[in-house]
């Protein structure tokens, strides 16, 4: 495995400069924005080599509760692809990317968001119901 020490943010960067000529403007700009406002903030200083199932599922714990479930997935899609290349480039290895990956899944994330939605509606239809109605005084 390559230098333990490379952050997920000094490789996000070589990732994109390389990759960015590549994508269409649109996309371009979509994933520079994933990086640096939703990745990059809370994941960026981990070295690529201690990278967790645990930061990426606190991460996402947080991103669903203040995001929309489509920039979540956009967000979590942008991670993957990222730490895919590390892994490819030997940065993270085989077996630590195959957990992560799980944690990064499509259908793992779509479920998460479905869960915290559905909770967070079954929470209000509860406060609606135990809210009180001012009173005339």
């Amino acid at each position: 495995m390559k230098n333990h020490s490379m952050t997920l943010n000094k490789f996000g960067r070589r990732w994109y400069f390389v990759q960015a000529n590549s994508w269409r403007l649109g996309r371009r700009h979509a994933i520079r924005w994933a990086c640096i406002r939703y990745i990059m903030p809370v994941l960026g200083e981990r070295a690529l080599s201690q990278l967790k199932t645990s930061h990426l599922d606190r991460w996402l714990k947080r991103l669903i509760v203040d995001e929309s479930t489509i920039t979540v997935l956009f967000a979590a899609y942008t991670l993957r692809t990222l730490l895919e290349a590390a892994t490819a480039q030997g940065y993270v290895s085989l077996s630590r990317w195959n957990q992560l990956h799980s944690s990064l899944s499509r259908h793992s994330v779509e479920t998460r968001c479905r869960r915290h939605h559905a909770k967070t509606e079954a929470d209000g239809r509860r406060t609606t119901h135990t809210v009180k109605v001012g009173t005339a005084t």
